[in-house]
This record gives C-alpha cells, structure tokens and sequence, in this order.
C-alpha cells in the first residue's frame, strides 16, 4: 500500500467527507493553523447544494459561517435568498484554493488502521490501486458516518424523509407565488412552492416519507404533469432547468454508541441526538467537531505494538452477467443482458445512470448512427419530455429525463443496480475473470459472475485483471480535451433555451485521483467571475468530468483510422459508425503521419467517416470472458477521435450485453461466440443494419461553413500568412 498525495508526515487534520459539516471542519481546522486534507469520494464538495440544490436556510453566528456567507453574497447581490445551488461548489473551491486546504477526491474507504491511542491511517482505494493516508487528527463529515462504522460497529442512521428540488425557469413569472396549496402526490409525498431567489426562477421541493421503492426523479416524473396543470399558463415556456442530482435526507434521532478514539470526532448529521434541520445546523456541526480536535495533543506511538486494520463488512451476491459502469454503455449493455433472460448486477460511482449524456452535461447526439436498443430508449424519453419543456427549448434530450427513464428500464428489466459503488479489487484464475470487488459508504460487495462488462470508461476493469493496455501515442503524450459543462440559459425565439456547454477545459490523466482532483477544481474554478446574475450563472455544474480519452484495452481487433477512411466492412461487424475526425486539437502536428496528412494536406477534418465496427474491438486479448463497452474498446487513438461517440458507445453496450448471455448460454468464451447469431440477434433489434445509412443518419452535426480554399500558389499562401 502506498503512502502518498503530498504528505511526507501524517497530516495535521483529515476531513472525511463533503457537505456543509466537511467544509466547516476543513476551514476551522485549517484556520487554527492545521495541515488540512479534505476527503470526498464523489466528487463534489458541498452535496447539500451543488448536487441537492437545497436551500441554504438556518442561522450560524461563527466569524467562519459569516465569512462563507459574505464571499456568496458579495458575488451574487441580485440574490434575494440562499439559493445558490451550483454557485457553492465554485466558493468552496475558491476557498479552499486561497486557504491552502488540500483537496482530493475519487478515493474510496477500504480500511482504517486503529492502535489503542487510535486512528493512524486510513486505507483508500483508486484507480492506482490501494493508499494509506496518515493523519494525527481525524473527522468523519459523511451523512452516516462511513469513517466512524469501520471504527465502532452497531447500528446505522434511520433516513426518515427525503427532499429533493426541481426548478423552473421562464422569462417571465410576474409577482408572488404560482402555486396556490400543496401538492399531494400519494400519502407521504407532496410537492411545495418555496422561495427560489431569482427572479426567472420558480422552485418546488418534493417531500417523500422514507423508505420509497423509486427514486426521487421517478416520483418527479408523476409530479411534473399535476405541477404544470395547477399552475396554469405560467406552464406555457417553463423548462425544467435542473433537478436535484441526490435528495437532501433528514434522519431520525440517533443514540451514539461505542466511545470514539480520542483523535477521531462525528460531524455526521445522520449520527446526532438531534439531527441537524439547516445548512447552517451542519455548519456548526463541523465546527465543534473540528475545535474538539484542535484541542487533542499529539502522543508518542514510538513504543506502542503495530496498529490493526479493520476493514468494512463484506456482502457477497452472486450473478450470471455484471457490469462494471453504469454509463453511456453500461445502462445499454446490463439492459441487454437482462432481456435475454440473464440475472443481471451493474454498479457505478455516480448516484444514476446515463454516463456523459446525464451526468456530464452533453445531452445531445453528436454524429453515431441510430438503430437497436438505444432508438427504444429515445423514443420513451420523446415520450416524457414535453413535462420537462418543449423539444424548441431543450438541445437534444433533457439529461434528467434520460436519467429517469434509464432507471425505469433498468428497474422493469430486473437488473440488481448498485449506485455510489466503486471497483475496488477483482480475483482471476488464468485468463478468467472469477470475482469482483466494489465498495460503497456502508460496505464492500463481493460479486461473483460467469461473465464481465467493462464500462468504466478507462478500462478499469480490465486493468485489475491484468489486461494488456495501450497507451497515448501522441507525440506530446496528451490525451483528448476533457470538459467541465455545465447547464446555462440563453433566449431563443421568445424563449429560454437549455442550451450545451462543452468548451475544453485543459487535460487530465483520467486513472490518476490527483490529477482527476485537479482537473475538478480546474474546471469549477474556471466558471468564478466576479458578478454573478440571474441570467449569467450556471444552473448546475456537471456531476461527472467529461473525459474523452484515456487508456485503452489491448482488444484481439483494433480499429484504424484508415478503416474509417475505406468505409471498411468486416465479418464480425455488431453496427456501424459514423463521424468525422473530431479530435480537440489544435496542435495537429503532434498526431500520427496518417492524421497530419488527411487534415492538413487534405483538409478533410470535417470529412465524414464511417465504417463497421468488428466484434473484436470489444473483445480483450488477455481475458475470456470479459467484454471492453467503452471509449476504452480496440481504437487506435486517430480512430478513437470519430469513435468514441455516445451512440457508438450505447451500440458497444447492446453488442457486449447480447454477446456475454451467448457465451453463457453456449459454453463458450468471448473469442468464441457465434457471430451469426449475434448478428441475427442485434439484426433483429434494429442495433445491427444491413444497408449502410446516408450521410444525414450520422446525426446531429454543429458543424456549419466549409474550409476555407486551398491557396493556388506559395506566394498567395505567404500573403495570407
């Protein structure tokens, strides 16, 4: 195990968890004078507000709390109340970045190292394996208390409600509010106007008695169509602008139980006599957890006998098919897997399905070709969407209907899901990948399995398993622009527009948590500006980084540029591909000779391009009986730039799925499934087609104009120039 990020003693003070309770912590022990690192899995620093968007309500009369309050207030003035939502999570980077508190994220608890004077590490896992993190101080700022449940076993938190917010947004609302009572969607679910502070905003809060069998974007759906009707005409032009990413839960009154170690303190809401009812409560939660800590001395551990690990609880399951990302291609592929009668188990990092298309912001097709599973999917979000806002007002699909409807699917097909969950370990008997290990806040699953879907994106699962990878082969070494998007407003036709943001926000190494960590930060900090207002603000921040490349799996067949080029067919083909040569790059002289030649001296990069897509591009050279569904496939980088779309990648996902129920079903591995019968299957659903599109069914295109003309001289160039 590694001891790393920065430390070469234990740090003064480490802060395990996000929210409001977390960054209080973080800021009074830093204020003290303490080495501070703040710790959160998920990727987001305040989850009340940038994930929940809840209101920011209660009162906290500490110089700190006033301070936070200040620096939002100073640069929101047009907002009536605390109504931040994303805006926080850009303060939170800020200060944090000014006060010098590290940050990390994309760390999970394996484990903690514990001594009869108490804690002395924790045991993280990434996507570089197992660390140790050293600390002399520590606070636990997770809702039920991840940290404190390794150290003191016993009973958990019991979630009582849970709230969740959706916000409209319109050019014009008038005065007062707009929905007259209460909403009452069935016993111990009602819907509530509250006050949204901005003035092209409306917000509702959704409140649902716990435990409830669907999500809350579930009974959003049932509720959207009441919402429109009651409140009349202002429904004409209303878009739903954001809903909460996870709801905001209030617990029950907790008694503690064992005593704590002396250098560990709870700034746990779920693990309070009276739970915290504000962000303000939270705040002061952390607070007096952080000065308990400042007031520990330091013990000499020279002589004391070697510290024991605890580590969480396992929780074994077993199933035919499991997917490892439930994303672009992981949704499609467990779908597909499950209805051809396998017992299904998917699990991802993020709280929901969907991938890019619903947690990173790009909610539309870029090029890729429609047909199979993925046009069903479609089709049920065209369905819904109107309650959502007019299709004239949304750029491709609205990313929480896709997010509702992928959980519905995922439900009605009987896939086993696990949300908030990460790869942590796998077991492998020669080329046979046997089991899995992921953990959770609560506990570490171990899945057994006759078949493996990688959707991780990067390759994770494969990696674990010892497959071959292949790097970058650019010449800099760099891979694709990664995006921090975000969801912004602008007018069109006498209405607001849902509109994409994609701009490149720099490069990241997509399997490091230092650097993944970095680029967050990167990207959030980049949307500060000094003013902010009703119409200049984005209205959630992407849950997800956008990340385009990262390293690839050594597959028994690799796609080349120069097939895409020929239009090349295959006999193993699974469907097709469309694009053009969509790199992110300007510095084209670091590409490959073949790519420097078709841009520059063809000038071809908006050409199109197309090709089968081979079977083996998702077939591990190491492994028997794993599949590769992701931008992680058999691409050489100048091919991964046109293939790598969404709609490839939920083409990759069906393909996978059917294939590992075949392996199944036949007794064979990945290098052996019919190809036949594979065909006719995706033939049959429309995902694989016999006739090559027209260039139109290569999707939406933002492309417009043409390049400019070849000069006719070297001396009209040099003008030019």
């Amino acid at each position: 195990m590694k001891t790393e990020f920065g430390a070469e003693k234990p740090w003064d003070l480490v802060v395990w968890g996000g929210g409001y309770s977390g960054l209080a912590a973080s800021l009074s022990g830093q204020s003290a004078g303490l080495k501070v690192l703040w710790i959160e899995s998920s990727g987001v620093l305040l989850s009340e507000t940038s994930w929940g968007f809840a209101p920011r309500e209660g009162t906290c009369r500490d110089p700190l709390y006033e301070t936070w309050s200040n620096l939002i207030s100073t640069q929101t003035p047009k907002m009536k109340i605390g109504m931040e939502g994303a805006l926080g999570e850009v303060f939170a980077h800020k200060i944090c970045r000014d006060r010098g508190i590290r940050v990390l994220f994309y760390l999970w608890l394996e484990s903690a190292r514990v001594d009869e004077i108490g804690v002395r590490s924790i045991g993280v896992v990434s996507k570089q394996g197992r660390h140790e993190i050293q600390g002399h101080r520590w606070i636990d700022a997770t809702d039920t208390g991840e940290l404190i449940s390794l150290l003191t076993p016993g009973t958990s938190p019991e979630p009582r409600t849970r709230s969740s917010y959706l916000f409209l947004r319109r050019e014009s609302w008038g005065t007062g509010p707009i929905l007259g009572e209460k909403l009452l969607l069935v016993p111990g679910a009602q819907v509530q106007e509250i006050d949204s502070g901005w003035a092209n905003e409306r917000a509702f809060c959704l409140r649902e008695d716990l435990p409830q069998a669907n999500t809350h974007r579930a009974t959003w759906l049932r509720a959207l169509p009441l919402l429109r009707t009651a409140i009349g005409t202002f429904s004409k032009g209303a878009v739903v602008s954001h809903v909460s990413f996870s709801p905001l839960i209030n617990y029950a009154p907790f008694s503690p139980g064992l005593p704590l170690p002396n250098n560990c303190a709870s700034a746990c809401p779920g693990r309070c006599s009276s739970p915290p009812r504000s962000l303000a409560e939270r705040f002061d939660l952390g607070l007096q957890a952080s000065r308990r800590m400042q007031k520990v001395s330091l013990a000499n551990t020279s002589n004391l006998p070697p510290a024991t690990w605890k580590r969480k609880a396992d929780r074994p399951i077993s199933t035919e098919v499991t997917v490892a990302g439930v994303g672009t291609a992981g949704a499609l592929a467990a779908l597909a897997a499950a209805r051809q009668g396998a017992k299904v188990c998917a699990f991802d990092s993020l709280p929901f399905p969907g991938g890019v298309g619903t947690a990173g912001g790009i909610h539309l097709y870029y090029f890729g070709v429609p047909g199979g599973l993925q046009n069903e999917v479609d089709q049920r979000i065209r369905d819904i969407q109107i309650h959502y806002g007019s299709q004239d007002q949304i750029a491709g699909f609205h990313p929480v209907a896709k997010a509702t409807i992928l959980e519905l699917m995922l439900a009605e097909a009987g896939v086993n899901t696990f949300f908030g969950s990460f790869l942590s370990r796998v077991e492998t008997r020669g080329r046979e990948l046997q089991s899995v290990h992921f953990l959770d806040r609560e506990s570490e699953t171990h899945v057994r399995s006759e078949a493996w879907i990688d959707s991780t994106g990067d390759g994770d699962l494969c990696a674990l398993a010892g497959a071959s990878l292949r790097p970058i082969s650019r010449k800099d070494g760099l891979p694709l622009a990664y995006t921090q998007s975000s969801g912004r407003f602008r007018p069109k036709n006498g209405r607001l527009f849902h509109r994409i943001v994609n701009y490149d926000s720099g490069f990241v190494d997509s399997s490091s948590p230092e650097d993944l960590s970095r680029a967050r930060t990167t990207g959030i900090l980049q949307y500060d500006q000094s003013l902010f207002t009703e119409d200049e603000r984005p209205t959630y921040l992407a849950p997800a980084l956008g990340i385009r490349e990262g390293r690839h799996v050594e597959t028994i067949a690799t796609l080349q540029l120069d097939d895409l080029l020929e239009r090349r067919k295959f006999p193993d083909r699974i469907g097709l591909t469309g694009c053009h040569y969509d790199n992110h790059h300007t510095d084209f002289q670091f590409e490959d000779e073949e790519a420097v030649f078709w841009i520059w001296a063809c000038r071809n990069w908006r050409e199109r391009t197309a090709s089968d897509i081979p079977y083996g591009m998702i077939v591990p050279r190491d492994l028997d009986n794993v599949w590769v569904a992701c931008r992680a496939a058999g691409c050489t980088p100048d091919a991964h730039h046109s293939m790598r779309m969404q709609r490839d990648m939920q083409r990759l996902g069906e393909a996978a799925g059917v294939s590992a129920v075949l392996s199944i079903r036949r007794g064979c591995v990945n290098q052996e499934v019919p190809i036949r019968e594979l065909q006719k299957i995706l033939s049959q659903t429309g995902a694989l087609q016999e006739v090559e599109p027209a260039e139109g069914a290569f999707g939406y295109t933002a492309i417009q104009g043409k390049e400019s003309p070849v000069p006719a001289s070297a001396k009209e160039l040099l003008s030019k120039l």
